[in-house]
């Protein structure tokens, strides 16, 4: 079965620990077709945490990578870009710079700009995690309207940390507005949307979106659905794939995507062929 892990960070993410070149050597050793190294762009910190050069030093990377591992492996370059909301001029700038085969599209940070990944969300109230969600699902709405991206990132990302971490359970369907707008308006504009495994081997045990989503954007009329791994580490590299191909398949899709250009390509979950739409 055809692997492209469609969600990888290399060490020139701020918080990823391998180089591309032992991305990899995983990569075929674990039997994967290829891989899109998505490295992250955080808009709000754009000049303090130097993604311009963290950016080019990927894309420099994966090239180098690709003609090594020529006819082993498939490199794509790719970004996940967040803070659309707040900067969508330079969203549109980075995007138009770059010849990306894909850009994940996502959310990591609060109002006031902290990435999430760092809050206590144990001695939060119930309101202000309400809030703090709330103000998540509007401002991704919010960054899709503004476009330059092609597939929505780990949907419900912050249950990975409240949930997850800290054991908080979330009702999302007072969310459900806001998700059905977000998942409608993929559909409708022919934009990606990703099965994120990394919460499958975590206290969470689930994907990111979770498979009511996933079902849903297909009744919506969504086409294109990316598995990936979200790895900052080679050995997660491709971790979850059996899992996410069935919860696809339950959904009611025949296929997976990756991208290449900026265009989806699908991969058929029973067979080995790419098909090109």
């Amino acid at each position: 079965m055809k692997i492209f892990d469609s969600h990888v960070h290399s060490s020139n993410s701020p918080d990823a620990e391998s180089a591309v070149m032992l991305l990899c050597e995983q990569a075929v050793a674990a039997g994967l077709s290829g891989f899109c190294v998505t490295d992250h762009c955080e808009l709000e910190e754009y000049e303090s945490g130097q993604f311009a050069e963290r950016i080019s030093q990927s894309a420099f990377d994966v090239g180098k990578a690709a003609r090594v591992f020529q006819g082993r492996l498939t490199l794509h370059t790719g970004i996940e870009i967040s803070g659309v909301h707040h900067h969508p001029e330079l969203a549109r700038q980075v995007a138009a710079d770059h010849p990306f085969d894909m850009i994940l599209l996502s959310v990591h940070n609060d109002e006031d700009g902290t990435d999430i990944f760092y809050h206590p969300f144990s001695s939060w109230t119930p309101q202000e995690i309400d809030r703090y969600l709330t103000y998540y699902f509007t401002s991704l709405l919010r960054s899709m309207r503004l476009g330059a991206f092609d597939v929505v990132a780990h949907l419900t990302y912050p249950i990975r940390y409240i949930t997850g971490r800290h054991h908080i359970p979330v009702d999302l369907g007072r969310y459900n507005d806001l998700i059905e707008e977000i998942l409608r308006l993929a559909a409708q504009e022919g934009k990606g949307l990703e099965i994120n495994t990394s919460g499958l081997a975590g206290p969470l045990a689930d994907t990111l979106p979770p498979v009511t989503y996933i079902r849903r954007f297909r009744e919506l009329g969504g086409e294109f659905v990316t598995i990936g791994s979200d790895s900052h580490q080679v050995r997660t590299l491709g971790a979850g794939f059996d899992r996410a191909r069935q919860m696809l398949a339950d959904a009611g899709f025949g296929s997976y995507t990756f991208y290449r250009e900026r265009h989806p390509l699908l991969v058929q979950i029973e067979e080995k062929g790419v098909v090109n739409v």
